[in-house]
């Protein structure tokens, strides 16, 4: 389906699928060709590339991350996106999971697709509870976001990770909680010894982020993109002079990431291969994504205006 995470994976009690749609109509309405339902492997992309002038390769991060603790292949143990996907059915449908009426769903993550699945398991039905190794003050998801999960019903642990999953006859049954501590945004949280904590749960939901696909290792590498340690790349006067990035300023950082996010996706990665979004930087937003994805679509018409006048 056109469109992405926009489509499946974004609820649409946060975004309506006729406002996530308008951008999609009004390039088809442009006369963009799209072709649904079609794979694309790396030996599909290397032909490509041999019969187009470029390539705009946009393709995600679409691997979800499974943290390496034991119990993790336990029945009952689902990723954020299969998640996502089928409760935006149901909800869309209007109907409920029997699965999850009244049972506790441990939802392990502290981004926003954490929230997005915590807000979902309240509307069909569910009790989410949401634990994050990181303090509060430290976590990745927006403030606004937080305040409306809270209001809405859902449960945080902050500072509290999984330790372990048990269960009986392969299924899950329960879940081992431990407290952590964190000195500072930087620091990884340390385990608190002798905070253990058994928790009976149902369901639990990695929310735990997501990597590129590794088939495409040999055409995209080394990604995803990271800030090198060169004069190049530093923040010139105009920047410094701002005071945005002064004591380290994470309003002023975020900025000068998707600076450095809009100035790579201008150059080609390999030939005549573009990265965007995603697929660029790892997971990042639906907004830099979108700005990435039309600063490449910039790059490549003035290189071909250039090259043409030569």
């Amino acid at each position: 389906v056109p469109g992405g995470v926009l489509q499946w994976g974004i609820p649409s009690y946060i975004l309506p699928d006729n406002v996530s749609g308008r951008p999609i109509k009004a390039l088809i309405d442009a006369g963009v060709k799209i072709h649904p339902k079609t794979s694309v492997t790396p030996e599909v992309m290397q032909q490509l590339l041999e019969t187009h002038d470029a390539i705009i390769a946009a393709q995600g991060a679409p691997i979800a991350e499974r943290p390496n603790i034991p119990g993790i292949n336990l029945e009952g143990v689902v990723d954020a996106t299969i998640f996502l996907t089928n409760a935006k059915r149901s909800l869309a449908e209007g109907t409920l999971m029997p699965e999850l009426k009244g049972v506790h769903v441990l939802d392990l993550g502290g981004s926003d697709t954490a929230l997005d699945v915590a807000r979902s398991i309240l509307r069909l039905g569910g009790k989410p509870i949401v634990i994050h190794r990181r303090e509060e003050q430290f976590s990745r998801a927006r403030p606004d976001e937080l305040a409306e999960a809270k209001n809405e019903g859902v449960e945080f642990r902050f500072a509290t990770n999984l330790a372990r999953l048990e269960g009986e006859n392969g299924k899950l049954k329960r879940a081992v909680l431990v407290r952590t501590r964190q000195s500072k945004a930087q620091a990884s949280p340390e385990v608190i010894k002798g905070s253990e904590e058994i928790f009976e749960v149902n369901l639990v939901v990695l929310s735990t982020g997501y990597g590129l696909d590794p088939k495409f290792k040999s055409l995209f590498a080394p990604l995803p993109l990271r800030q090198p340690a060169s004069d190049r790349y530093f923040p010139d006067r105009r920047w410094v002079g701002s005071g945005l990035l002064a004591g380290n300023n994470p309003v002023g950082k975020m900025a000068w990431d998707r600076e450095y996010g809009l100035r790579s996706a201008s150059y080609p990665r390999r030939g005549k291969l573009w990265l965007v979004g995603d697929a660029l930087t790892g997971p990042s937003s639906v907004v830099s994504s979108m700005a990435q994805g039309r600063q490449a679509a910039r790059a490549i018409l003035e290189n071909h205006s250039a090259a043409a006048s030569k």
